[in-house]
């Protein structure tokens, strides 16, 4: 395209903006149209840093009809998830947190139950964090912040997907 510009002092600037046609027809694209994401009466083990998005997506997630149990940190999400005995549905664990990281809270319940859905969350981009694990091994990160249909939705596809798949 070509853009033309002519400017007289006292009178103003004009602006003319050349743009070719596309020669190309536009694609139909449907509407996304999502409805209210779905709940649920799962248990769900969450582990978040952070005491005020901690508190938020356990409100969501009770709120939606699921049971939760919450930890500060990867250490306690661990002992939670012992104690629990198998009553874990899935795990939402931040991947950054003081003590234990997300990961490796992730790897030592694994070692306990090696069908253990995960779903990490972060506020960091993937590759300010490393989490090439997160893609590499089919492992579903939530990017924070993120709205409360976006934490249902996901939450929700990780248990539907699981129970598709038995």
């Amino acid at each position: 395209g070509i853009i033309s510009a002519y400017s007289e002092v006292g009178k103003g600037s004009t602006f003319k903006i050349y743009l070719p046609l596309c020669e190309q027809a536009a694609e139909s694209v449907g509407t996304l149209i999502t409805g209210k994401p779905s709940g649920g009466n799962e248990t769900i083990l969450l582990a978040e840093d952070d005491g005020a998005v901690r508190k938020l997506a356990q409100t969501i997630l009770e709120r939606a009809g699921y049971t939760v149990v919450v930890a500060s940190d990867g250490a306690e999400a661990l002992s939670l998830f012992r104690e629990q005995n198998g009553r874990i549905d899935l795990v939402v664990l931040d991947v950054v947190m003081p003590v234990m990281g997300g990961r490796e809270a992730y790897e030592k319940m694994r070692a306990i139950r090696p069908d253990l859905l995960a779903l990490f969350s972060s506020g960091y981009s993937k590759n300010a964090i490393h989490t090439d694990f997160v893609l590499e091994e089919g492992l579903t990160l939530l990017p924070k912040p993120y709205a409360p249909a976006e934490l249902l939705r996901a939450v929700r596809t990780m248990l539907d997907n699981e129970s598709a798949a038995t």
